[in-house]
């Protein structure tokens, strides 16, 4: 008798776990060290939504300790638990997490790869979640990790303990050793990358409560935001970058921090985009904006976070970059600059009028310039970046200004002499002038 398609475990689809992890496009490195903490704080917001639906802000908890080599100051960092107050692994959440790439919270961004993140960067993760079934608080427990073929080991299900609560921990570490490396160290680092990645939740007020514990320290990640925020705004954009839907609209939040708060150590200032609430592409924009510190005491640093449906649904699965092509990008990007440009106005006026100042003081100096003192701020700010701001920095723009000057009217002179140009009488004036 043939067997049925059900019995024949040769045509049944193999799945490689080991080699699903493998292929995880996560590579070890700092801007990657600390995704998979933030899969696990993402999966514990969802949880705590689900439970506690629009009063989470007010009611959900979720803490994430910090563990260490040794107790010294800043030793390596080998792990964290994360513990949250949401729904739990029920049944369906369950098989949920036993399905790779589960479709389970399509509806809110989530890709089913986040766990995954876990055996790339960490050894062995444990798991205790307590969940309400029909009135009884049960526990599950169970140890995640690639050890075995079965990466769901010493698997437990009873009640759960008369003074327990329901929520999940999860216990990631230690890490593996090409991760421990690039990990943060300085518990404000941490605390400062957690409030970057979590900025759409938290620049719109729908984050709940999330506690970093490190030893003797604790932040609080909304007031640690709110302290360090000097003033913010949101404008809506729309743009036509899809030719299928039409335009497309888009939120951008501008945020003046204190330079306390920096989320990146390289450059001042960032414009951030944000798929699912996630934050996945981040752009140092101190080139385009050409400010320094900014603020009325010159020390905040701007950050613009970009959101929007669009974003939700080309963001990629590592949750690390877009789908769209460059050109997308380029367009998406432009329209936030001009935002920002627009939110950071009073400060590049100020910047402005401190550079005519200074532009016109060398001017006099130098006799050489005096060309230029003719409709001086329109000169400074159609030739000088928001950057040139001391006198020797717009002497060397002044004195590139002049040899393009002069080159443009050695240019003239010898097309009058050639008789070339259309008007000689208009070329004769200019030059002269």
């Amino acid at each position: 008798m043939p067997l049925t398609e059900a019995e024949n475990t040769d045509s049944q689809f193999l799945f490689d776990l080991n080699g699903r992890v493998r292929n995880l496009g996560l590579p070890a490195n700092p801007a990657n060290s600390l995704v998979p903490l933030f899969e696990a704080v993402s999966n514990a917001i969802h949880a705590m939504e689900v439970r506690w639906g629009e009063d989470v802000v007010r009611s959900g908890e979720v803490t994430i300790e910090v563990h260490r080599r040794t107790e010294e100051e800043e030793s390596h960092v080998v792990g964290f638990t994360v513990t949250d107050n949401g729904i739990g692994l029920s049944e369906d959440h369950w098989r949920s997490f036993r399905t790779s790439d589960s479709p389970a919270k399509l509806t809110r961004g989530g890709k089913g790869v986040g766990r995954l993140s876990w055996l790339k960067a960490f050894r062995e993760c444990r798991i205790v979640s307590r969940f309400d079934d029909d009135r009884v608080l049960m526990e599950r427990s169970f140890t995640f990790s690639l050890k075995a073929a079965n990466p769901v080991q010493d698997h437990k299900l009873a009640p759960a303990p008369s003074d327990a609560r329901q929520g999940t921990e999860v216990r990631l570490g230690p890490f593996e050793s090409n991760y421990e490396v690039h990990c943060p160290k300085k518990t404000a680092t941490i605390a400062a990358k957690l409030v970057g990645h979590f900025l759409p939740y938290l620049v719109v007020a729908r984050a709940p409560r999330i506690t970093l514990i490190d030893g003797a320290e604790l932040v609080d990640l909304r007031a640690y935001y709110a302290e360090n925020q000097a003033r913010n705004s949101v404008d809506i954009v729309n743009l036509a970058v899809d030719v299928l839907t039409g335009p497309q609209e888009f939120h951008i939040y501008h945020t003046l921090l204190k330079k306390q708060l920096k989320f990146v150590e390289n450059g001042l200032h960032w414009m951030f985009y944000a798929g699912n609430e996630r934050v996945a592409r981040q752009d140092c924009i101190d080139g385009q904006l050409g400010l320094k510190y900014v603020g009325d005491d010159e020390g905040c640093v701007y950050v613009g976070l970009v959101a929007g449906p669009f974003l939700d649904s080309h963001v990629n699965q590592e949750r690390t970059s877009f789908t769209f092509d460059a050109d997308t990008q380029s367009e998406i990007h432009k329209a936030a600059i001009a935002s920002s440009k627009m939110f950071l106005s009073d400060f590049i006026d100020r910047v402005r009028a401190r550079q005519v100042e200074v532009t016109g003081r060398v001017i006099r100096e130098n006799p050489q310039f005096l060309p230029f003192l003719d409709s001086l701020p329109t000169f400074v700010a159609d030739n000088f970046s928001l950057s040139t701001q001391n006198e020797e920095e717009i002497y060397v723009e002044l004195s590139r200004r002049k040899l393009r000057l002069k080159r443009r009217i050695d240019g003239q002179l010898r097309s009058i002499q050639n008789n070339t140009s259309e008007s000689v009488e208009a070329d004769v004036q200019q030059v002269t002038k």
